[in-house]
């Protein structure tokens, strides 16, 4: 069985979060060995990839009684989620363009099939 959690516009950006899960290639490990890694990385989107693992974690074990030691991180998908525009004036009565950009972020956690 399958159990996941979601979080949508995390105020990071998809690429900052997409680095640290290719780095340390998180998927199809023990989830206490996810949760040890995500815990020594000294990044903002480490810990908030930390957060929904332990959220995916919570909902096997609550709506299946699944054990922490069973389970296994089956993917980690990360999304472009909306950029919120906002302009800075420059000289001459110009403006810049600065796009504030945010992601999704869907943790599956699944039972090893023994």
């Amino acid at each position: 069985m399958q159990y996941s959690a979601l979080l949508r516009n995390s105020l990071i950006s998809e690429q900052k979060l997409r680095k640290i899960v290719n780095d340390l290639k998180l998927t199809r490990k023990p989830v206490a060995h996810v949760i040890q890694m995500l815990s020594f990385v000294p990044k903002k989107g480490a810990k908030i990839l930390l957060k929904v693992v332990n959220s995916a974690v919570s909902n096997a074990e609550h709506n299946g009684n699944e054990d922490i030691g069973s389970l296994i991180v089956e993917t980690i998908q990360v999304d472009q989620g909306i950029r919120m525009k906002r302009m800075l004036p420059r000289a001459k009565g110009r403006a810049n363009q600065i796009l504030k950009k945010r992601s999704h972020i869907c943790v599956v956690v699944s039972r090893v099939q023994a």
